[in-house]
């Protein structure tokens, strides 16, 4: 994440995502109840990858983004295979690995989701773990759909340039 980080504004809108994705109520403040009933009736936009990706850190992103998007899909099944086979300590160390390279792109709700699993793979039902990777595996498609290109071209700059 770039700096100066404002964790209070990522808490409200990682809050704010994870309720619109898993319809799960969160503990917030009162005055953040009118964007709650907003988020929680589906009127709310889509995420939009692409701005967000356009805040991240560029460097960072030339220099991890191609082998994230490579291994993304790699990571997404060891997770899935994880949580199928009951690891749950490995579910969450894969999900907290997936929160963490997600976030470099400023992916929320991905990085929502993900941290959900992470958080809850000790006790959650495997029904909600599964329902929440099928979220994640969603999210994922959206960010690949909207970011690939541009973390590719990004990523080809920083080569051509020599700075690798």
């Amino acid at each position: 994440l770039s700096k100066p980080f404002r964790t209070a504004a990522f808490q409200s809108l990682i809050e704010q995502h994870v309720l619109q994705i898993s319809k799960l109520p969160l503990p917030l403040p009162p005055a953040m109840a009118p964007q709650v009933a907003v988020l929680a009736t589906g009127s709310a936009p889509r995420f939009d990858y692409g701005a967000a990706l356009a805040n991240a850190d560029a460097e960072v992103i030339a220099i991890i983004g191609a082998s994230f998007l490579a291994g993304l899909p790699e990571q997404l099944a060891a997770l899935r295979a994880a949580l199928q086979a009951g690891d749950r300590s490995t579910a969450s160390r894969q999900a907290h690995t997936l929160a963490g390279l997600l976030a470099n792109s400023h992916a929320i709700p991905a990085v929502a989701i993900a941290t959900a699993i992470e958080r809850e793979a000790a006790q959650a039902p495997q029904s909600a773990l599964l329902a929440h990777l099928a979220a994640l595996g969603e999210q994922s498609r959206l960010f690949l759909q909207e970011t690939g290109a541009a973390i590719q071209a990004t990523s080809q700059t920083l080569h051509a340039s020599g700075q690798t």
